[in-house]
């Protein structure tokens, strides 16, 4: 199965594919995903939304959800909501795109290595997880459940271990094709 499912991105990307999730990734990561953090914290609040962080212990999660104040939490819990459940879609999109676009210029039809191509699906089903954790605090603030908030911490570990993992092999992929194109011209 996941043999298919890879094979789908190999048979279906392409520059124009590639372009409109970047285009969508600029969008949401320099555009909209900012703005919302923006105005989900109150002036002077010095507290980050949590999705940015790389882990958090309870007590940190709901010392930032109280720096939110009511109204912040409660613009939180839509962006969670509607906005960053569309975002993992797109940057695994761009990802899986990159990154097939890439590998397939390295390994064989026949190789497992192509099946790195779907690498960024972790961070994806990690982000998602991590969402249901922050909701979860978020739905029933001020109640602590502080379960939910090492949940969500360790999911969004595994995101963004992923994630980084993700743009670590696309950039060895890069390098290696360009070591390859180089190689092929002398």
């Amino acid at each position: 199965m996941l043999q298919q499912f890879s094979h789908f991105f190999y048979r279906r990307v392409n520059p124009r594919l590639l372009g409109l999730f970047l285009l969508l990734e600029l969008f949401f990561a320099g555009f909209l995903l900012p703005r919302c953090e923006k105005w989900i914290i109150p002036a002077g609040a010095h507290a980050r939304i949590l999705d940015l962080s790389f882990g958090f212990t309870p007590d940190h999660a709901y010392k930032s959800l109280r720096a939110y104040e009511e109204l912040g939490r409660q613009r939180y819990l839509l962006v969670e909501s509607l906005a960053d459940t569309a975002y993992p879609l797109v940057y695994t999109g761009l990802f899986i795109l990159l990154l097939t676009t890439l590998l397939r210029g390295i390994f064989p039809e026949s190789s497992k290595w192509r099946l790195l191509n779907l690498w960024p699906l972790v961070a994806m089903l990690a982000d998602y997880a991590e969402n249901a954790g922050i909701i979860s605090m978020l739905a029933n603030y001020p109640t602590r459940l502080d379960g939910a908030a090492v949940w969500a911490s360790s999911a969004g570990i595994v995101k963004w271990t992923a994630v980084a993992s993700s743009a670590a092999i696309a950039v060895v992929a890069l390098v290696w094709r360009l070591k390859n194109r180089i190689s092929n011209k002398n």
